[in-house]
């Protein structure tokens, strides 16, 4: 088993990104959602996966065409965008986020 590991280790440390194909390290289970879904969908879908992205498809002739993807990325950017917004519209009547 010990030797198994160093042969792989030493397979590893000789490859080269660009030696390895996207289909070997891919995953083939991907998730989707729909682009008429809110965002709380897509969430569940990447916390009940454990997964950061979930691929948007919208639906044609009963298929499912990628029209984008969601990240983990994405969500937390808008939830610090729509923190940034609450604090200055906050400011503005005169409520604070500070106690």
């Amino acid at each position: 088993m010990l030797a198994t590991i160093k042969y792989y280790e030493k397979l590893l440390f000789y490859m080269s990104l660009d030696s390895l194909l996207v289909s070997s390290i891919m995953n083939e289970g991907v998730k989707t959602e729909t682009e008429s879904q809110n965002i709380m969908a897509a969430c569940k879908v990447m916390h009940d996966n454990d997964i950061g992205c979930v691929v948007v498809v919208k639906i044609q002739n009963k298929e499912k065409i990628p029209v984008g993807i969601i990240t983990e990325r994405d969500i937390v950017r808008i939830l610090g965008e729509m923190a940034i917004e609450f604090r200055t519209s906050g400011e503005r009547y005169g409520i604070s986020a500070s106690k």
